[in-house]
């Protein structure tokens, strides 16, 4: 008497495989439905966005080192607008300037916080702000940071 025993992967059956794409045309629609739904709507934030952050001044004492201005129509709830600066001003300064501008065009404190850079503490702060659905954050690296 012989008896075989053979372990082999069970074939998947029709149904598997429906299921299957039906997961991935919902996992695809969910950007193209925020999209649609809320494309405008994020269109008219980053706007706003960018509005406001003209009407910041910037510190008188620095070197712009970067600016980004990023928004996707397919991520209608993310937009950046950002300049990065160099300066030799010290955080209390820095903060007492933006907090002076910033509370001028309607924007509240909300929180502050140290910062980390790369795990060790370089005197890093992040005061964040709000204005109605906006969000604004003044970081500063830190005085033993060495990139400004």
């Amino acid at each position: 008497m012989s008896v075989k025993l053979a372990i082999l992967p069970r074939s998947r059956s029709w149904r598997s495989y429906v299921g299957l794409a039906v997961f991935v045309a919902l996992s695809a629609s969910f950007p193209i439905a925020d999209r649609l739904k809320n494309g405008s709507r994020g269109e008219s934030y980053h706007q706003q966005l960018l509005q406001e952050f003209r009407q910041i001044q910037p510190l008188p004492v620095v070197t712009v080192v970067g600016n980004t201005d990023s928004y996707s129509l397919w991520r209608p709830h993310q937009a950046l607008v950002q300049t990065t600066y160099k300066t030799t001003a010290p955080y209390s300064e820095i903060r007492q300037f933006y907090d002076q501008q910033l509370r001028a065009s309607g924007w509240r404190p909300l929180d502050e916080h140290s910062l980390t850079g790369g795990g060790k503490d370089l005197g890093g702060r992040e005061t964040e702000y709000c204005k109605g659905p906006l969000k604004a954050s003044l970081q500063y690296a830190g005085s033993q940071a060495d990139y400004g």
